[in-house]
Parts: C-alpha cells; structure tokens; sequence
C-alpha cells in the first residue's frame, strides 16, 4: 500500500519482445534476411490457411448437424459437440492429435460409423491439408531465399564495382588496380592482415600474373575475404628440442606414422565399441586395460604431433578430461577400499565417464 492509499503495480508488456531486439544488431545481418524471408513466406501461404480454416469450419458444420441433438457427453458429463465453436476448437486441436482419440469417443460408443466422419476429417485436413501447407512454405521459402541470395549478389557486385571504379587507373586501353591502391583497401578492411597474408590475396587476385587487377578479377575479392586464411610458423615440438636423437630414430618414426595414420583412429573406435560392450555387461576387471589404452593413445598422440598442436582439435581436449577424471577415480575408488557411500557415489560418477567415452564415436559422422 502506498503513501496516497493505491496500490500500484508495474506491468511490462514489451518483456516477451525483447528477444526482437536482436534483429536490429550490426552481426545478426543473417538473422534479419531469415526473419525478412518468413515474412514474405507468410503472405503466401494465407491463402492456403484460410483454405484448411474454411475446411474445419465445413466439418465443424456437419458435426454440429450430426451430433447435436443425440445429447451425448464426455465422460467428465460435459455436452459433447452442442456447440459451433466449441466443436470447431476440438477439430481444430484434433489436426494436432492432441486429443485423439478421445474427442471422438462419446460418438463411436453411440455408433461405431461415426468413426468415419472423424477417419474422414483426419485424411482431408491432417494428411492433405497439412502436407499442402508444408509444400507452399517450402517451395515459397526456397523461392524467396533465391530471391534474397540473387538480390544480395546483385547489390555485393554493384559495391564491388564502385569501389574498382574509385581506385582503378589507366594501363593502356583499360582500366586496372595496382597492388599499392589493393593495399591501401585492404588495410581499411578488418581484421587487420600481414604483408604475407596481403600478398596472397593479391597473387589469387592476380590470374593473369601481370601485377595488377581488372574488374572481372576484381570482383572475386568478397568471396576471398571470406576464406579463413591462417599463418602457421613452423616450430619444434617439446620432443624435437629436448630429444631430437631420439624423436628422429627409427622407431620413433615408426610409430609416429602409425599414430598419424587413419587406421590408428578406426582401431580406438572400434576398442571404445568394445568397451562399451564391457560396460553393457558389466564387466569392471577390464576398465584398467581400456583406462590404460586410452591414456596411451593420448600419450602417443602428445608425442606425435606436440601439446600445442593436440589441444587444438576439441575431440583430444575431450579426450584428456574424459580419460583424465576417469584415471583420477578409479584410482579413488581404489583408495577408499570398500566404504559403502563413497564407493557408491564413485561408481556413479565412474560410470558417467565410461559412457562418455561412447561421445566419441559422433566424430565419425560428418556434419
């Protein structure tokens, strides 16, 4: 209660709008052509909805003609289809099966035919009607994504031509780009980029090899910017500087290509399938072997390729943490011997990690 006597209480309408906001950010460009493309979609299939709509209302009709004066109920003793825009609400939840079969049993105990208005009404407005509305938005969805993609070119091409027309210069009979005017673009453009990786761009720009870029060249420079390109020194791993004798024999060639060999992958999924087996069948005297296997793998490939390198692939930082927490509790559970709590609560996260494991197999599905 306030000071004057109200009460007064703050409704925000506008709450469940804030996620709109996000459309209007500078990077969700991609969000806003999808929004703009459903709404162009919307307007073609209205006439496709408005057609399933007078539909229902068709049927709602002949329901309430069949079914009104047969004083029938549901079982809760509500009047069943008494009124228009009650059935209309059933029917029109019942393209959903919500409510099926329940909304058509009070009819069938009446008489079993009455099954096949609701048969009838299912196959034109769920199976038809639906599957209709499913083409129209996919083939309207699909056109107007054309639409966009083709207007997007159209204006990425007509940019990239006033740009050419702001920095070429006579050669001869034709207009060009020389590498300094390339530079000078390419700095204003970011991220900000090497001389080597400037050098590059302009080389792929550059077909002909004559240093220098006409339009047609020109204009694949978006489609350029939008290659990842990364710089990669060469350096030695912790092994090649600390024990280059022993990384560079024989043998340490030899299982350094086995390790970087495909095989060396297929031969660990098929040991997790294996494990997972064991798992299935509850056989706990095998998890040391595959906790052994696994961390070996992890060792060998550490080797192989350095830390820096193995860190950068997801799957190994998988690797480490599943492994790593499932070599840490087992040796737990070997510690605290045989006290009920505890092991119970070991076994539990164990048995988590050993699942995990199973995780690794989606990598061998492409994306």
């Amino acid at each position: 209660m306030s000071a004057t006597g109200f009460d007064h209480v703050a409704i925000r309408c506008t709450r469940p709008l804030r996620p709109l906001l996000m459309v209007n950010f500078a990077e969700n460009k991609q969000v806003r052509r999808a929004v703009r493309n459903i709404r162009n979609t919307l307007k073609e299939i209205i006439y496709a909805l408005i057609l399933l709509f007078m539909s229902i209302a068709l049927f709602t009709l002949l329901a309430l003609k069949l079914f009104q004066r047969r004083n029938l109920y549901y079982p809760d003793g509500r009047p069943y289809f008494r009124d228009y825009f009650d059935i209309y609400f059933s029917l029109y939840v019942l393209i959903t099966t919500a409510n099926h079969p329940d909304v058509m049993m009070p009819a069938y105990n009446a008489n079993s035919l009455f099954a096949v208005f609701f048969v009838v009404y299912v196959l034109i407005c769920l199976y038809i009607f639906m599957n209709i509305i499913l083409a129209v938005i996919y083939f309207n969805y699909r056109e107007n994504l054309k639409i966009e993609v083709q207007n997007m070119v159209a204006v990425k091409r007509d940019n990239l031509s006033r740009a050419f027309d702001l920095l070429k210069v006579r050669r001869g009979d034709t207009f060009v780009i020389t590498y300094s005017r390339f530079v000078a673009l390419i700095d204003r453009i970011p991220p900000k980029r090497s001389e080597t990786t400037n050098k590059v761009l302009w080389f792929v720009l550059d077909q002909n090899g004559d240093n220098q870029v006409d339009l047609p060249d020109f204009m694949h420079l978006a489609d350029l910017l939008n290659v990842s390109l990364v710089e990669m020194e060469e350096s030695l791993n912790f092994f090649q500087r600390c024990m280059p004798a022993v990384y560079n024999c024989r043998f340490s060639k030899v299982v350094r290509n086995i390790t970087a060999h495909m095989f060396f992958r297929y031969l660990f999924d098929l040991l997790i399938l294996i494990n997972a087996i064991v798992i299935g069948l509850d056989i706990h005297e095998a998890e040391w072997f595959f906790l052994t296997v696994f961390t070996l793998e992890i060792l060998l490939k550490i080797y192989t390729f350095g830390f820096v390198r193995f860190i950068k692939q997801a799957w190994n930082v998988f690797d480490v943490v599943v492994i790593g927490s499932a070599l840490i509790g087992t040796v737990y559970e070997e510690i605290i011997g045989d006290s009920a709590l505890n092991k119970s609560t070991t076994l539990d996260v164990l048995l988590v990690l050993r699942v995990l494991r199973l995780v690794k197999l989606i990598r061998n599905f492409k994306k």
